[in-house]
């Protein structure tokens, strides 16, 4: 098999995007959640539990992007390697989303919010 054209920092800096469009939309997902609840706080009866799965979700999202920085280090680049990163990047995503279903609706309890059979987080819960 012929050598691959492309070297390592150059498919790092592919992967970096990708992974950062999506770590970026979780993020932004859970500050504009966040944002809704301080814009109403009295629309909104706070749940500390909700709260707190996102900023845990948060912190993982910024340890995440720094610690993909380190990837540049990688000296081979496999589609494996590749697929992992992605699809970890995505499950974040999914987490961020389920975390605030729909931002256009503003939630009257955010406990009610977080166990509702509907809510693709409660899922994930043993």
């Amino acid at each position: 098999m012929l050598p691959h054209p492309l070297t390592s920092p150059d498919i790092f800096q592919h992967v970096r995007m990708i992974m950062g469009m999506v770590v970026g939309l979780s993020v932004t997902r859970l500050l504009t959640g966040l944002v809704r609840i301080i814009q109403h706080p009295s629309q909104t009866r706070i749940y500390p539990v909700h709260i707190g799965w996102v900023l845990t979700l948060l912190l993982m999202l910024m340890h995440f992007w720094w610690w993909e920085l380190w990837l540049i280090e990688l000296p081979v680049w496999r589609f494996e390697t590749y697929l992992f990163l992605i699809l970890y990047a995505i499950i974040l995503f999914f987490l961020s989303a389920f975390y605030f279903l729909n931002l256009s609706v503003i939630i009257q309890d955010m406990k009610i919010s977080l166990f509702q059979d509907e809510n693709g987080f409660s899922r994930f819960l043993p």
